[in-house]
């Protein structure tokens, strides 16, 4: 198999199952100009014979202004019926007045037929970046090398990058510990075609004419989650089926119990006071945080306490500080200017990971 003269046919190529994509970046449409913008072929396989089923060229190639190389198909990747072209010297980036920026062209083939690509361009591309350079793409994702990239400072240069273009679907609401009934919404960033999920914690399925298996079901409006629930989602479109994504919810309705301070006693008299001690619990989310208030009930003022445990005086704002560990709590409170013959209350309070006090 040949392909035109000086084309660099077969700088790239790749294959899935009974298609082959062969990149053609020097190739020149003499409809166009004079110049190599290159090309795309596409042979598919039939029993024995190869065919041509397409050759394709970047759809904005008369907009190239005259440059002298534009390298479509200088990277390409498939897999289903999802095609991507990298063209790391494309220029005139839309969002970028800049030439030899590069670009990446994303096809989808319905029916046998190619559609009209969608032209992603990183958004801070400069020339001679290569944007494009590498493609590759699965159910998951799309991915873009750009290996001549800098620093965001742009004064490292030939660091390199990539892109990745997510094809999963993303939950709305992240896994987590929430107080009430939440709602999610699973949506997908770009080429994707139905959502199927699982709330049973079983793996989403489908039959071979994408209808939904089991206790699989075909997303179609938001997700009420009213109890702890295991969300397993899966999405099929030009690229297949990806992956099975876990989301976990815990709906935890119970506030969290500060069970006792242990110590010290309450009512002690005490000669030097160097931590304060207790116990908490949550039979639901579990506990997060633990934190107390320290009050003067003398001079009715606070102890100010920073995050790092550092005292900072006494203030007329109660000031919640933050305890060590959860169940079992602790404060060091060594560093705390207690003035002899003062009364101190301590109030405590617990919460847990769905934020209930």
């Amino acid at each position: 198999m040949l392909g035109p003269h000086n084309s660099a046919f077969g700088q790239s190529v790749a294959i899935d199952k009974n298609t082959i994509i062969v990149g053609a970046p020097l190739e020149v449409d003499k409809k166009i100009g004079d110049y190599p913008i290159g090309a795309v072929y596409i042979f598919v396989r039939f029993g024995d014979v190869l065919q041509q089923q397409a050759r394709l060229i970047s759809p904005d190639a008369n907009d190239a202004n005259g440059e002298e190389l534009e390298s479509f198909g200088h990277s390409v990747s498939i897999i289903g019926e999802l095609l991507v072209v990298g063209a790391p010297k494309k220029g005139f980036n839309p969002t970028i007045l800049d030439m030899e920026v590069g670009a990446v062209y994303v096809f989808v083939r319905d029916d046998g037929f190619w559609q009209k690509p969608v032209r992603l361009n990183a958004i801070d591309s400069r020339k001679g970046t290569l944007f494009g350079e590498t493609v590759a793409v699965s159910e998951d994702a799309i991915v873009i090398g750009k290996p001549n990239d800098s620093d965001q400072s742009g004064t490292i240069e030939g660091i390199g990058s990539i892109y990745i273009v997510s094809l999963f679907p993303t939950p709305s609401v992240l896994s987590g510990s929430y107080p009430s009934d939440i709602s999610i919404a699973l949506t997908c960033e770009s080429y994707c075609n139905t959502i199927y999920y699982t709330i049973d914690g079983s793996e989403p399925a489908i039959d071979s004419d994408g209808l939904p298996l089991d206790s699989t079901i075909e997303y179609k409006e938001p997700i009420l989650i009213t109890d702890n629930t295991t969300l397993k989602y899966i999405s099929v479109g030009p690229a297949g089926t990806t992956t099975v994504k876990t989301a976990n919810y815990v709906i935890d309705r119970v506030n969290p119990v500060l069970e006792e301070v242990t110590s010290p006693i309450n009512g002690s008299t005490l000669g030097e006071l160097s931590s304060i001690e207790g116990i908490a619990s949550d039979d639901e989310a579990g506990v997060e945080q633990v934190e107390i208030i320290i009050q003067d009930t003398t001079t009715q003022q606070f102890a100010n306490m920073d995050d790092e445990g550092v005292f900072h005086g006494w203030t007329d704002t109660p000031t919640w500080i933050k305890a060590n560990g959860t169940t079992a709590w602790q404060v060091d409170t060594s560093n705390i200017a207690f003035v002899t013959n003062n009364t101190y209350t301590v109030i405590a309070r617990t919460v847990d990971l769905a934020s209930n006090i």
